[in-house]
């Protein structure tokens, strides 16, 4: 059994034990997006139990793709804003953009991609002088370098015999952008229960080290008004 489904499965019981015993008429699990899983969700309302967790980065991409309920329009006054998905039933949707996550989500994007890049140069190199010829050598080396960062999908790469070229993949990087700083809180709760606002965290950051946690759609900025990658907590 997988660490992360484990501590699920232990959080569970631990909620549901704790509202047997102090005798709780409705139960609410807050978790991130790793823990409140669809598998879980089928869980807690088997146990009648709620939750509040966060959508994955492909969620939200889905949300935002085809013209879906996820348009970037919505945080043209405000940044918060609550949206409805058929891929959702039951469920509030409660999806926040946050500038100061996004740009440092673009800014690890960046450092990601140059990173990449520089290392196809040494490839490219290596292509020059003769040291790779073949189409396979050519194509384990590359392999190596946008495995190592994680930045295939920005990055575009043609490979021949003795041949090689490479660049910026710029639409799937300005198609990536749109989604920069915007995360989407899930939800059982009402309305009634839990207003959009108190549904997303505030947390101070950190003094000496703000934002607490830069990575690639792992930013754990937080405005006053809009949740880390990891939130709730």
């Amino acid at each position: 059994m997988g660490t992360q489904r484990w501590a699920s499965s232990a959080a569970l019981t631990a909620v549901k034990a704790l509202a047997d015993e102090f005798g709780m008429e409705h139960a609410v699990l807050v978790g991130d997006r790793g823990m409140v899983t669809n598998t879980r969700i089928t869980d807690l309302k088997d146990m009648e139990m709620g939750w509040v967790g966060a959508l994955k980065h492909a969620q939200i991409k889905a949300l935002a793709d085809d013209q879906g309920p996820l348009q970037m329009s919505l945080f043209d006054r405000r940044d918060l804003a609550e949206i409805t998905s058929p891929d959702y039933p039951g469920e509030r949707l409660i999806a926040c953009s946050n500038p100061s996550a996004g740009a440092h989500r673009a800014a690890k994007r960046e450092r990601l991609v140059q990173a990449t890049l520089d290392d196809l140069a040494k490839v490219m190199a290596r292509v020059e002088k003769g040291r790779l010829r073949s189409e396979r050598a050519i194509g384990v080396a590359v392999g190596k370098v946008v495995d190592n960062h994680h930045a295939a999908r920005f990055v575009q790469v043609r490979i021949g015999p003795a041949e090689l070229a490479y660049g910026r993949d710029q639409p799937a990087i300005t198609q990536d952008a749109l989604l920069d700083g915007v995360y989407v809180i899930r939800t059982s709760m009402t309305a009634d229960q839990m207003g959009a606002a108190d549904g997303v965290p505030r947390r101070r950051p950190r003094p000496g080290n703000w934002p607490t946690r830069a990575g690639h759609g792992r930013s754990g900025a937080c405005s006053s008004t809009c949740p880390s990658s990891n939130a709730p907590r």
